[in-house]
């Protein structure tokens, strides 16, 4: 783990490899300009239970409006399988090679997944230049 933050809950890992990496990095997708079709298949990536990373292929049902603790409205995504323990954080990456939500949550056997939000991009781009965010707690 390069970086961290508690709020929100996510984390920058680099991840060692032999195998040969794309030329291009996945790109944030907002909300507004991921695809509005439902049923479609995309590739959840994360880590459960101390194993290697992994990805599935994920059906996604569509977005959902729900309401946040405190009274906010938020857009989030929704597949049809409840995630493996420990996959939060991981990214949803649609056909087009492009991030469109971070796995945050289960309910009703269904995974939720947030989509990118200024928060997660100030977050990465922090880190793109090379600093670390790490809670001033730690």
């Amino acid at each position: 783990m390069i970086a961290r933050a508690r709020e929100p809950d996510l984390a920058l890992v680099r991840i060692p490899t032999r195998d040969l990496m794309p030329g291009n990095l996945a790109a944030l997708r907002p909300a507004s300009m991921a695809p509005m079709e439902k049923d479609f298949a995309a590739l959840s990536c994360g880590v459960q239970a101390g194993q290697p990373p992994n990805c599935s292929v994920e059906t996604v049902l569509g977005k959902k409006l729900i309401r946040k603790p405190g009274g906010a409205m938020s857009h989030i995504w929704e597949i049809n399988r409840e995630p493996a323990s420990g996959r939060s954080g991981g990214p949803l990456i649609d056909k087009r090679g492009s991030v469109i939500g971070i796995l945050s949550g289960r309910n009703d056997g269904k995974g939720l997944l947030h989509p990118p939000s200024t928060r997660f991009t100030r977050f990465l781009k922090g880190n793109e230049a090379g600093r670390v965010l790490l809670d001033p707690k730690d």
